[in-house]
């Protein structure tokens, strides 16, 4: 697992966005450029969720489900 704080836009962002397998997003709180940035450039079969809280749990079930579902595709 890895997470990034890159900028919105920035090369090295788009290139961590389109080698996931899986992609949780915190979005409860707020949505923002990033969101519609990484929807735009995952690819097709990658997993994209959002967790349904604002909290760590939250993005950690999130990640749990993603990673699931990732393994019995």
């Amino acid at each position: 697992m890895t997470a990034s704080h890159d900028h919105v836009g920035s090369r090295q962002f788009k290139q961590w966005i389109r080698k996931a397998d899986a992609i949780v997003m915190a979005t409860r709180c707020a949505t923002h450029a990033a969101t519609g940035f990484i929807r735009a450039h995952c690819r097709p079969d990658a997993i994209v969720r959002e967790a349904d809280g604002s909290g760590s749990a939250s993005l950690l079930r999130a990640a749990t489900l993603a990673i699931t579902r990732r393994q019995t595709e």
